[in-house]
């Protein structure tokens, strides 16, 4: 049974998953947007770049292929930042003991949501370019890049301007 201390924690580790939830996905949509956007100006800007991709007939097919990639590569990005909400309230709620071998399932989980992305993109390659999947989905790590550097208005720092995490002396690396 979990202590008053304990759950108060747990409420406000809720409400620091809740707001970072929320950031993550608004900034993955951002850099997908920008990688949406860079990738077309490369498919009309660069001379021959439609002869580098043999599925590509045109500028405006191999453009559109990059951005479903970037798009497929966003959705996916979206739903392990949801998925990753979703484990992380469920081990709040579970004892130590039970908490990591959840946590790695749901960790699988994800992995799973990722590889499904990319065996569509390998399938249907007329369709999605897997240069924007990849760019799609590595807009999920530099919007935990630019997260982790966000502050948050309840943020305490410490003399030398480390963040302390849940307002403790350790600082987390």
């Amino acid at each position: 049974m979990q202590t008053s201390g304990e759950q108060s924690n747990n409420k406000k580790a809720r409400l620091v998953v809740k707001r970072t939830d929320r950031l993550l996905i608004a900034w993955d949509i951002i850099i997908c947007i920008i990688f949406a956007v860079v990738g077309v100006l490369v498919a009309y800007l660069v001379p021959g770049i439609v002869n580098s991709f043999p599925r590509a007939e045109s500028q405006a097919q191999l453009a559109m292929q990059f951005v479903l990639g970037v798009l497929l590569g966003c959705v996916s990005s979206v739903v392990k930042i949801i998925l990753m909400r979703i484990s992380l309230e469920k081990i709040l709620d579970m004892e130590k003991d039970g908490a990591a071998s959840r946590g790695k399932l749901h960790a699988f989980g994800r992995f799973g949501v990722t590889l499904c992305a990319v065996i569509v993109a390998i399938c249907l390659p007329r369709i999605f370019d897997i240069f924007g999947l990849v760019a799609g989905i590595l807009s999920l790590q530099l919007a935990a890049l630019i997260v982790s550097r966000y502050p948050m208005e309840n943020d305490k720092f410490d003399s030398k301007g480390n963040k302390l995490y849940f307002h403790s002396k350790k600082r987390l690396s």
